[in-house]
């Protein structure tokens, strides 16, 4: 169907942690997640308390929007 000729993007956990810097090297997963939450809600304005998924998922979609507006791949 729709899907056979669009173009796929990989994102590594490494790739979009490291574009908002977050999780350096020690950093505890919990700290990590709050991190996460923290940057995505003040990015975003969300006056409601996201989940550590919920910031992960815009963050992520946040990262790859950067990236193909640089022309990356």
């Amino acid at each position: 169907g729709q899907l056979q000729d669009a173009e796929l993007i990989q994102v590594y956990p490494t790739q979009w942690k490291s574009h908002f810097n977050l999780g350096k090297g020690g950093t505890k997963r919990k700290e990590q997640k709050d991190t996460s939450i923290s940057v995505a809600e003040a990015m975003f304005l969300v006056s409601t308390k996201l989940s550590d998924d919920e910031a992960d998922a815009l963050l992520m979609g946040k990262y790859v929007v950067d990236t193909l507006e640089r022309g990356d791949k």
